[in-house]
């Protein structure tokens, strides 16, 4: 089977974006793939299965377009994707390739998330996908982020942080995790109510994510802990890299309420700690909980 060659997305792609083709797509599979493109998608074409377990790993697809032929087992590629832990949450679209319609029920049932049948129009067909993916997006929003921080919860770092940790040590041989715990959120919430402590901690966030790279992932651990896993980094320079938001916290503690680091942040390094994402977070608070040789306050400034 002949299947044209696009060129694949960098690491700059947003994960969100990404689109695998798997098949012809069609009669008007080439048109598709560059209307997708210009639509601001990343394409990525496959061929076999090798290829989509290697293409999962290293970065999740938003949705996958995979051409199911009629007669046989039409939808045996979608059962397969739906098998797989790193398709879990990617939205599929069986396509038919224009001999004869699909079976739309028999389609949903296998797991695709829509049955195309062509001939269907490009425009239709590119309506349909952006409309899903961005209802997907959406939905993921309310299931993986914190509702009062608005940075990722923790079910998206037990979902979705071990692959990312694979795919970082993967590309850069290394990766950290930090811990950083916040204090001064009880006594906020104590003498000011609930709301002000929230918001509080919404800015903390704010200001903690900010002063992050753009590839470093942020979840909120529990009611004060935050944890960023730092693909790239050994703990060294994750530690000077953290710096930084000791510094813009200490510059806005007075508008934080008090809010502040209560520590040196907890690192733990891949693989020089392990590898697994379990090991390093086990790690990570361990080395929070143990006594410090020094003072266990980060010294603040005043703020202006």
């Amino acid at each position: 089977m002949l299947i044209p060659s696009i060129a694949r997305n960098d690491d700059s792609t947003e994960r969100d974006s990404l689109v695998l083709l798997v098949g012809q797509i069609g009669p008007n599979g080439r048109a598709l793939a560059n209307a997708l493109h210009r639509a601001g998608y990343a394409i990525q074409w496959e061929t076999s299965i090798a290829a989509l377990t290697e293409a999962a790993r290293e970065m999740p697809p938003a949705a996958v377009l995979a051409e199911c032929t009629p007669g046989g087992d039409p939808f045996g590629i979608v059962r397969w994707l739906r098998a797989q832990r790193e398709y879990s949450h990617a939205l599929v679209f069986a396509v038919g390739n224009g001999t004869e319609p699909l079976p739309i029920g028999e389609g949903i049932a296998s797991g695709a998330d829509d049955v195309i049948n062509t001939p269907s129009s490009v425009e239709d067909i590119l309506d349909r996908v952006s409309a899903r993916i961005a209802r997907a997006r959406t939905l993921e929003e309310r299931a993986f982020y914190d509702c009062v921080t608005h940075v990722r919860n923790r079910l998206f770092m037990r979902e979705r942080f071990p692959g990312e940790l694979s795919r970082a040590l993967r590309r850069h041989g290394r990766a950290s995790i930090a811990l950083l715990e916040v204090d001064g959120v009880e006594a906020l919430r104590r003498d000011k109510g609930r709301t002000t402590a929230d918001r509080a901690l919404e800015l903390f966030a704010f200001t903690m994510r900010s002063s992050l790279r753009d590839a470093d992932l942020a979840c909120r651990f529990d009611d004060r802990t935050f944890v960023v896993l730092m693909p790239g980094l050994d703990a060294k320079t994750s530690a000077v890299s953290l710096a930084s938001v000791n510094d813009r916290v200490g510059e806005r503690v007075r508008e934080l309420g008090g809010v502040h680091l209560r520590q040196v942040p907890a690192l733990a390094e891949a693989p020089r700690d392990g590898t697994s994402w379990e090991r390093l977070l086990e790690t990570a608070e361990r080395r929070l909980k143990a006594p410090r040789a020094s003072s266990t306050t980060i010294p603040l400034s005043p703020g202006p």
